[in-house]
């Protein structure tokens, strides 16, 4: 039962009850209006909350993608690496074999 529901004052003075029932009507609006305070900054503090969580959701997704790339990147140079590799073995190979063949030809004619 709310407060406002007292039993008159005695000496029934309707002034002092209706400064009584203000005094207890404020009192009961000054409640609700802290109630309604803090479910407002619970909802705000849950609403910081979630955004916290998506900004770091974003962060962590940005930090996969940054370490994807630079993976890419990574074996993108290695594999440009062996290739330069493999070519310059190649091209030895080549030398060896001119160097081979010509020395078989001289060695034939001689």
């Amino acid at each position: 039962a709310a407060l406002t529901d007292a039993p008159p004052l005695a000496g029934g003075s309707e002034t002092l009850e209706r400064e009584r029932d203000g005094a207890l009507d404020e009192r009961d609006a000054a409640v609700e209006a802290k109630e309604r305070a803090e479910k407002k900054l619970e909802r705000s503090v849950a609403a910081v909350k979630q955004g916290a969580r998506e900004a770091l959701d974003a962060l962590r997704s940005e930090a996969v993608a940054e370490r994807d790339r630079a993976v890419a990147a990574a074996v993108a140079d290695v594999k440009a690496e062996a290739k330069r590799r493999i070519a310059k073995a190649q091209d030895k190979l080549r030398e060896v074999q001119e160097f081979a063949r010509k020395r078989d030809e001289a060695a034939r004619k001689g």
